[in-house]
């Protein structure tokens, strides 16, 4: 599936090959050779297509160093124009080359990308830390919650992807450099437990309060529902936390 200019409007695969250029002209190859051939046909044959009525002379002024082939457009992603790819993983199941058959492509957005407020189950905060994943048969769709990743903080954004799968979302990210602290570990053990409610308490109150209670701990472990903010706003997520929390720190392969 593809979309038209205005990033909504399906398209069937059959209109996107009437919206391609009519005409022939010079379809470049990365072997330095050349063909005049119309746009479908240069595409097919894995070619660069230079444009209606170009020669293969072209070819030679852009050389082949120059040459990229498109894997999918930002159409075929389901994008929209404005839209800015922080991160991508491509699962080209085929090997082909191109977007199309069993391929899967997992993505994040920039912050203020418009579909990060369009995309269905989309995070209401820190939605640049969502990921998504897009089918050639399938439009965008959350694939893991920002919230799902240990996530979720309004400034929170990912750069980079890499997959692997983990049960103890907070902990891991942690663990692996997403994040630097650990909600409701008030003490910084690596635990939630009972050890931490007096520092939590202690957050509440204010910084001072903390720093005296414990030195060694971080502040931002406190905000337990990730909004920012420390406030008595964290203190049902505290207790969910602490009564799911764990006695002893989990290994990596945990």
């Amino acid at each position: 599936m593809g979309l038209d200019s205005s990033g909504l409007t399906p398209l069937t695969t059959c209109e996107r090959c009437e919206n391609l250029a009519g005409g022939e002209g010079a379809c470049c190859f990365e072997d330095g050779t050349c063909e005049i051939l119309d746009e479908l046909a240069c595409w097919s044959a894995w070619g660069f297509w230079m444009g209606s009525e170009t020669t293969c002379e072209m070819c030679e002024e852009q050389g082949t160093a120059m040459i990229v082939l498109l894997y999918a457009s930002r159409g075929e992603l389901g994008l929209m124009q404005a839209d800015d790819i922080d991160a991508m993983i491509v699962f080209d199941a085929d090997e082909d080359g191109w977007f199309g058959g069993e391929d899967l492509v997992l993505f994040s957005l920039a912050p203020g990308s418009p579909s990060l407020s369009m995309i269905p189950g989309v995070s209401a905060e820190g939605a640049a830390a969502d990921v998504f994943v897009v089918s050639p048969s399938s439009p965008p769709a959350v694939f893991a919650s920002a919230e799902e990743l240990g996530l979720g903080a309004p400034t929170d954004n990912i750069d980079a992807l890499d997959l692997h799968i983990y049960v103890e979302k907070s902990r891991q990210a942690v663990q692996h450099g997403i994040r630097s602290f650990l909600p409701g570990d008030m003490n910084s053990d690596g635990n939630i437990s009972t050890a931490d409610i007096t520092p939590f308490v202690a957050a509440l109150c204010g910084h001072g309060s903390f720093a005296d209670v414990c030195p060694k701990g971080d502040l931002n472990s406190a905000d337990c529902n990730r909004d920012g903010n420390v406030n008595g706003a964290d203190i049902d997520a505290f207790i969910e936390l602490l009564v799911g929390g764990r006695t002893s720190s989990p290994s990596l392969d945990q």
